[in-house]
């Protein structure tokens, strides 16, 4: 179960008494932080590569290197790290069912019109059915928030082991 946690620059909150292992991204403008505790899915790029690679934090293996997934990431070669939220999945969750009527509410539109092309109604099935995928689809378009770590970047990514909540 993946746990994010807010964190104060001094107090961490958290739903567990104990002490936990993880990684925390923290502002160093203004003391926001989360925590990525180990188990938690983390989607990261890295600096001189084009896509983000989401990775499961398995293990710290030391102060400055994490295993992401299969991958031992080093802290300093990640350049940012986009943030997920609820939102999300609850959006695409919702919007899969519609993308799936809208294609078939697109197929009907497309074999009526090509059965009988002197019919208005495959026409307007179709784009009734384009409007609905889109509508469906629209949640896919939103980024998640993005968090710029490295140089230059205003958030900080540091491990902590057994970190200590209240």
């Amino acid at each position: 179960m993946r746990k994010i946690i807010f964190i104060f620059p001094i107090i961490i909150i958290s739903l567990n008494a104990s002490g936990q292992d993880g990684l925390i991204i923290r502002n160093s403008q203004n003391g926001k932080a989360w925590f990525y505790e180990n188990g938690t899915r983390i989607t990261y790029i890295k600096f001189k590569e084009d896509e983000y690679s989401t990775g499961k934090l398995n293990q710290l293996l030391s102060d400055t290197a994490v295993i992401l997934g299969s991958d031992t990431v080093l802290l300093k070669e990640i350049a940012g790290i986009r943030k997920r939220n609820p939102l999300h999945k609850i959006a695409r969750a919702a919007g899969m069912p519609l993308m799936f009527i809208g294609s078939i509410v697109m197929g009907e539109g497309a074999i009526d019109f090509y059965s009988s092309r002197n019919s208005e109604n495959g026409v307007k099935f179709f784009l009734v059915g384009a409007g609905i995928f889109a509508l469906g689809y629209l949640p896919y378009q939103i980024n998640l928030g993005e968090l710029t770590i490295g140089f230059g970047g205003e958030w900080k990514i540091e491990i902590c082991r057994s970190c200590l909540t209240q």
